[in-house]
């Protein structure tokens, strides 16, 4: 199970459908946030191994793929052109905030898509800008 913050606006816009109990919500993607609007309860931990990494000179960020066993996420951090990238198959454990991805992302700053289908496990929506708190878990049944 994973806990995450569903953007209201990528709702509203259709890029992420509006999450239900118990059924399939496509085409989500999660990335580590740093933002501090999401209460501590909302915190995930996340195993797994770099898959892909870079350094993004034009923001200044660490990006990186965490590849866990059922699931994939994007992780962005604060660095410095000298601090070391982890090579994939490199062990990692990240604490954190999860929240989703714009689908446009992707191809826009030529991001691994790591989109999938989840099952949603619980969902609640809050705050003036209509954003959701899901529990949700891989697909399997995923087509």
């Amino acid at each position: 199970m994973v806990r995450a913050i569903i953007d209201g606006s990528q709702i509203g816009d259709g890029d992420i459908g509006v999450p239900v109990l118990g059924r399939p919500l496509m085409g989500l993607a999660l990335r580590f946030s740093a933002d501090d609007a999401a209460s501590a309860d909302d915190l995930a931990v996340v195993e797994g191994f770099v898959s892909w990494s870079r350094y993004d000179a034009m923001n200044g960020d660490l990006e990186t793929v965490i590849t866990c066993d059922r699931f994939k996420v994007l992780t962005r951090s604060p660095a410095s052109q000298d601090d070391p990238v982890p090579a994939p198959g490199t062990p990692i454990r990240q604490l954190g905030r999860l929240r989703s991805v714009w689908t446009y992302e992707f191809e826009a700053f030529a991001l691994p898509d790591v989109s999938q289908q989840w099952k949603v496990l619980s969902a609640e929506r809050f705050g003036r800008f209509g954003h959701y708190r899901v529990e949700i878990e891989p697909d399997d049944d995923e087509a």
